[in-house]
Order: C-alpha cells, then structure tokens, then sequence
C-alpha cells in the first residue's frame, strides 16, 4: 500500500512540521508501506511570495487604486 502524508498549507512556516515524518519514519520501519511526504504548506509560501505573483499582486492593486 502506498501511503502520501501531506503538511497543509497556510500552516506556521516558520517551524517544521515533525509529526509527519516522525509518522514516516514509524510506518517504514515497520515495513509494509511505501510512505511518501508532501509539504504542501512550503509550496504555497514559495508560490506566494515568488517574484512573478508578488509582481502581478503589485499591479492589480495599483490598477485598482488607479480606478
């Protein structure tokens, strides 16, 4: 059985998330289980404060203001 455990986004990312892989770790020591883990709260950060959505934020609210 393959099992994906995933960090919810908008969750604190200043501190990592140890319950996961902690929980990972439990499951393929036992050796039944492929585990994969998915930090899906890292992506949403770098997605939001990448230089392509922080320029077109930038731009949307200047267009609004502008109206």
């Amino acid at each position: 059985m393959k099992i994906a455990l995933v960090y919810p986004p908008f969750a604190d990312a200043t501190q990592p998330y140890s319950s996961l892989p902690a929980l990972a770790g439990y499951i393929r020591h036992r050796g039944r289980h492929e585990v994969a883990l998915y930090d899906a709260n890292l992506d949403s950060v770098l997605h939001f404060l990448s230089r392509d959505f922080l320029e077109n934020a930038a731009s949307r609210i200047t267009q609004i203001i502008r109206e």
